[in-house]
């Protein structure tokens, strides 16, 4: 009987659902629960799991930060009205 020889693997590839950015993944999913829309149900359930995650101090943190990097003018210039008149 011949024996083969075994061919060493190499590194795990990712599949091709974990190499997708965020936008692509967004396609797919909408496609595909558009071709099963008996899964809708359920993706809304994961989907309001995962909304749960967030905790009120990671959102409050990422407001924050994202006020931060605005400049004083950019704050100011869409203020509007004060009761001490125009900007």
């Amino acid at each position: 009987m011949g024996y083969r020889k075994k061919q060493k693997r190499g590194p795990e590839k990712k599949s091709l659902l974990e190499s997708l950015n965020p936008d692509e993944a967004a396609i797919v999913l909408r496609r595909l629960v558009a071709a099963h829309p008996e899964l809708e149900t359920e993706g809304e359930a994961m989907t309001k799991t995962l909304l749960r995650e967030d905790s009120f101090e990671q959102i409050a943190e990422d407001v924050y930060d994202s006020v931060q990097v605005l400049g004083y003018d950019e704050l100011n210039g869409r203020a509007g009205r004060h009761e001490w008149g125009l900007r």
